[in-house]
Formats: C-alpha cells, sequence, structure tokens
C-alpha cells in the first residue's frame, strides 16, 4: 500500500502532487500567490474606526475573504478541488457582504441586526429537535424565549437576511447565479452531479469503479473565481477606505484577463492523475 493510499491528502507523498500541479498552473499560481501577498500586505494599513458599523463590516469580511483565499490555494494546489471550491464559496459570500457595506451605508446595520432573526429561526429548530439533541448542547431555550424574541423582531421590523439578498444589493449579482450556483452544485453541496463524479464508468455505462485523490481538471478554473473575486474586493475596499490602489489592481487585472482567455470551459470534475 502506498503512502498516498495510507495517509490521503495530509501524507508526505502529497508533496509530489504540489509540485506536479504548481509546474502545471505555473502563471495560476503565481499570479494567486503575488494578489495575496498585495492583498495580505493592505490588511495591516488599514484604519477602521471602532464606532463605524459599516468599515467594522467591511474589515472583517476582507478578513475572512483572505483568509478564504489562502485556503483555495493551499487546497487545490494538492489536488483537493472540490474543497477548494467550497471555500471559493465562502469567499465569495464575504465578498458579497463587503461589496453591499461599500455600496450601501445602511446595509451593514440591517445586516447586524439579522442575526437575531437568524438567531429566532435557530431557536425554533432547537425546540423542534429531539430531546437527545438538546440535552448534548446544553439548550434551555423555552417556548417562551421563542415567542418573546419573535414579537421583539416584528417590532422592530427586522427580518432575516439571505445571502441572495445580499448580492442583489450589490452589481454583482451574476456571480450568484452563475459562479456561485456552479460551484453549489458541483462542490459544496453532495448533489447527484457532484457525487457521480467519484463514479467511473465502464463501456456498457455501469460503475467500474470509485475514483478518489488528487485531480488537475478546475484548478485553473476554482483558482480564476478565487483572483476575480480578491480583485473585486480589493476595487471595494480601496474606495471606501480611500486608497490608491488602482495602478496596482490594474495590473492584476490585466495579468487576470489574459490568463481567463485562455479558460475553455467551466467545469470541474474527477480526473485520477
Amino acid at each position: 500500500m502506498s503512502p498516498l493510499e495510507e495517509n490521503g491528502y495530509i501524507g508526505k507523498q502529497i508533496q509530489e502532487w504540489i509540485n506536479r500541479y504548481r509546474q502545471e498552473y505555473t502563471n495560476w499560481f503565481a499570479l494567486a500567490e503575488d494578489l495575496n501577498r498585495f492583498a495580505h500586505r493592505q490588511m495591516f494599513g488599514l484604519e477602521v474606526n471602532s464606532g463605524d458599523i459599516s468599515a467594522i463590516l467591511i474589515a472583517t469580511a476582507f478578513l475572512r475573504s483572505l483568509s478564504a483565499f489562502q485556503g483555495v490555494i493551499i487546497l487545490v494546489e494538492r489536488g483537493m478541488i472540490y474543497e477548494g471550491a467550497t471555500l471559493a464559496r465562502s469567499q465569495i459570500e464575504s465578498m458579497f457582504v463587503l461589496c453591499a457595506s461599500v455600496d450601501d451605508p445602511e446595509f451593514a446595520k440591517q445586516y447586524i441586526l439579522s442575526h437575531e432573526a437568524n438567531k429566532l429561526e435557530a431557536m425554533k429548530k432547537l425546540l423542534r429537535s429531539s430531546g437527545n439533541i438538546r440535552q448534548v448542547i446544553g439548550n434551555s431555550i423555552t417556548s417562551e424565549d421563542v415567542e418573546k424574541l419573535k414579537a421583539k423582531l416584528k417590532c422592530e421590523g427586522v427580518r432575516d437576511i439571505k445571502i441572495a439578498d445580499v448580492a442583489k444589493k450589490t452589481k454583482l449579482y451574476d456571480w450568484y447565479t452563475v459562479n456561485y450556483a456552479f460551484i453549489s452544485m458541483y462542490a459544496t453541496h453532495p448533489t447527484a452531479a457532484s457525487l457521480d463524479q467519484h463514479c467511473k464508468p465502464n463501456s456498457e455505462g455501469k460503475v467500474e469503479c470509485f475514483v478518489w485523490g488528487p485531480e488537475a481538471r478546475g484548478i485553473d478554473r476554482i483558482l480564476s473565481i478565487a483572483v476575480e473575486a480578491l480583485i473585486e474586493i480589493l476595487k471595494h475596499l480601496s474606495h471606501h477606505f480611500g486608497k490608491d490602489w488602482q495602478s496596482d489592481l490594474e495590473r492584476f487585472d490585466k495579468r487576470f484577463r489574459d490568463l481567463a482567455d485562455g479558460l475553455t470551459d467551466f467545469t470541474i470534475s474527477h480526473v485520477r492523475t
């Protein structure tokens, strides 16, 4: 049994795949790492007023998006494209929150208050759950608590805000209907289409074997989504905080466009390498 079969992606042998994929997609990894270095440097230069709710939400969404971006690189270099795509999806969600906060000064307050609506839904679900589950998490919520919070939110006009609602607040709704939806269907969620990629059919169309392990197809596509999202995030960030990053971001955007012209399809799939 090989080390890969013993330890999978966390074994030392995975370095062989990292070297191979980084060589195969040299330009994409170089762009991602250069952009990350630039974004990481800017992170330490942000000055946020502790009383500015919008600025706090924008800054924290940036932090979350940047760590997700770095996670994408770490995962796809190992051939973990489904897992990398899942983190890219998280990065896109942070992008929606950040951009909505920049575009609409009132959004931050609404979004933060919506947490109470999320809390209400969680409380309802806990009450409907089995006694064993509630005992394990140490829950002591009562029906009276739910009704009290429900009345409070109705009086204040607070409602739940879904990620689709956030996306609509921006000029990036196409990201939600295309990139976000694609990643959700083929990577994040265990849909039939996603799980089917682990099945290798024979000549008769029947499942011959299951496929698992490092995979290459889709690395460039996932990196392209993550890179473009981070560029968009930095554009909004610079606008809100008055940073002069235009020339830098234009160079990154040109490098991205040049590489993106070479992308052929919008597919990620399991190809055992």
